[in-house]
Parts: C-alpha cells; structure tokens; sequence
C-alpha cells in the first residue's frame, strides 16, 4: 500500500453525525482511498504540504530519531502509527500522542473572522 498522505478540509463536510470545519486536518483518516479522490476532484479537501521537521526549532531534538523510520515532516507524524512514533522518539506512547496533536495544531488553519470576506 502506498504512503497515504495528510489532507486538510477546504469546504465543511457533513460526516453523518457531525460536520467537519475548513482548515481541520487529520480528521480524515478513516476515509477510504476512493473517498478521498473523490473529495479531492470536488475540491472539498487538499493535500498538506507539511514543512519538514529539521526546520522547526522545536523539534531538532526528535530529527534524527524519527527520520529512521522514515518521519521527516509533520503530516509524517500526524499520519504515524502512535507505537512506532513512540517507538522511534523513544518515548512513551502517551507522549508520542502529544506529538501528534501538537503536529495537527500546527498544521490546522483556523479562518479569521472577517479575512478574505469570510
């Protein structure tokens, strides 16, 4: 199976029990691979572009650990398995979950009230 990558929502999406906001990531992961094609040709979701892990100060102490098991930006630490996550920073897996929620905020965009007309 080929690495699945991190999408962020582009229009609100209706879930069936709840709707999902602009600019959430990682709250895709349970859709299937034809699922999220067909959000992406309708344009309701877009690929994160994710900045690498080397160039964010907080997270030099956790570089090179993590870039053995292939993690080297943050959409890779929100989409890693949280064991191997641990496993890798050698931490524990409550910690490595922390990782992943910190790595999501960063990559969530809130909309300001009032930019763009919005």
């Amino acid at each position: 199976m080929a690495k699945r990558a991190l999408y962020r929502v582009v229009k609100r999406l209706w879930t069936g029990r709840k709707f999902i906001q602009p600019g959430c990531v990682g709250c895709l992961k349970h859709l299937t691979d034809e699922q999220v094609a067909e959000l992406v040709r309708v344009g309701a979701i877009a690929e994160v572009y994710a900045p690498p892990l080397v160039e964010l100060p907080k997270w030099q102490s956790r570089v090179e650990k993590l870039a053995r098991g292939g993690i080297i930006d943050l959409a890779d630490v929100v989409l890693a398995d949280v064991e191997v996550l641990a496993s890798l920073g050698r931490v524990r897996p409550a910690t490595a979950a922390r990782w992943q929620a910190e790595a999501e905020t960063t990559l969530t965009m809130t909309p300001k009230e009032g930019c763009c007309g919005g």
